[in-house]
């Protein structure tokens, strides 16, 4: 599911809203977006939580069904099992080393855990992020397996006066992505989802995590979490991982991911020189940067985010890998070298071009337009 765009399999009426979740009562009027973050804002984590997440999706005309059984702890420490293409699958974090289990193939990867996120401490800042970024069109207080939640809408057909303005964004739990599958997420900065026109999601009203979201769309979706139990106790075992008899076991290379607030500390720490743009046009802030390397090979990424007073930070990224790729798009120049400019989503583009050995990205909101980015790349005096 990674990098995939998301949206709701149907518009839940109000009969079975009461259903499933408890009668609703509308009270915009007493619950207002900012209350909601400030709880956000001042929300304690739970120590531990256990749940079953049921995803329900269409992508490109393709049903996609599956749950998984879910543990976390404090601590990133987590634990999933579930059904993935027919084959049971477990993955276990303990904090230090993230194993993956497949047990139809009898394999097992295990790596390095260094990113150091938890969802039970992230979820909330998820839920305010998400806040922070759009604008409600109804709150409302309900029950959601048998606890107090939030209802909150976000109908991008409602209130969006200037299509590029008020986009929704699909929310981002912590839980999805590249979970079950052995794969790798890879948050991509600034993507929205492309065709999104309803979000609804239900927060819980004492930890403000996001226990069900649906999407209406190009491509419906929807995620859930049942049987959810807050501070259950979980056993120590349960974040441990006995490798069975007959299984292969993999070590796989964990990239070396450092991320920067100074900037004076990350150009100094950079493993190649950094190049950044002039900004002439625009109000740009340094908000942060980052390096991804990896010890098997040379290969590394370099890359700076800028608060531009946008809905989407403005991304300059660095690759020593000038690998060809196939690249749809429109042929540009970028002070005499070629390049490539193309439209991610409805909301994002972004501008590529190689010079002396290394290939250079800018992505940002469509509110930066194309001559923009181009001027912006020119400023760098890569060639």
């Amino acid at each position: 599911m990674s990098g995939s765009r998301h949206a709701v399999v149907a518009l839940l009426c109000l009969t079975v809203v009461c259903t499933l979740g408890g009668c609703t009562s509308i009270l915009s009027d007493d619950i207002t977006q900012e209350d909601l973050l400030e709880k956000a804002e001042s929300a304690e984590p739970p120590e531990g939580m256990s749940a079953t997440v049921e995803v329900n999706a269409s992508l490109d005309d393709e049903q996609i069904g599956y749950s998984y059984d879910v543990w976390y702890r404090q601590g990133g420490m987590s634990r999933f099992e579930g059904i993935n293409r027919g084959s049971r699958t477990v993955q276990v974090d303990d904090g230090d080393k993230i194993w993956f289990y497949n047990a139809d193939e009898e394999t097992v990867s295990v790596r390095e855990d260094q990113t150091d996120t938890s969802p039970l401490r992230d979820a909330a800042n998820v839920t305010e992020e998400l806040l922070q970024s759009k604008n409600a069109t109804e709150i409302t207080k309900t029950e959601y397996e048998g606890r107090e939640v939030y209802h909150v809408v976000f109908d991008e057909s409602a209130t969006q006066t200037d299509k590029d303005q008020n986009s929704v964004l699909t929310p981002l739990v912590p839980s999805v992505g590249g979970i079950l599958t052995g794969e790798q997420t890879d948050k991509a900065e600034n993507e929205t989802a492309d065709g999104v026109g309803r979000v609804e999601i239900w927060i819980d009203a004492e930890y403000m995590y996001i226990l069900r979201q649906t999407v209406e769309g190009e491509d419906p979706f929807e995620q859930r979490y049942t049987d959810v139990e807050f501070e259950p106790g979980i056993d120590d075992d349960r974040f441990e991982f006995d490798i069975p008899e007959n299984a292969t076991v993999e070590e796989v290379e964990t990239p070396d991911y450092r991320e920067f607030d100074s900037l004076g500390e990350f150009l100094a720490q950079s493993p190649v020189e950094v190049e950044r743009p002039t900004f002439e046009t625009l109000d740009a802030e340094f908000d942060r940067g980052f390096f991804v390397s990896e010890n098997t090979s040379e290969s590394v990424r370099v890359g700076i985010l800028y608060d531009v007073g946008q809905p989407s930070s403005l991304t300059v990224n660095k690759y020593n890998d000038t690998t060809e790729t196939t690249v749809e798009g429109e042929s540009i120049q970028v002070d005499g070298v070629d390049g490539v400019y193309e439209e991610v989503s409805q909301n994002v583009h972004r501008i590529s071009w190689t010079a002396n050995g290394f290939r250079y990205q800018i992505l940002a909101s469509v509110e930066t337009d194309r001559e923009t980015l181009i001027r912006l790349a020119e400023s760098m005096g890569t060639t």
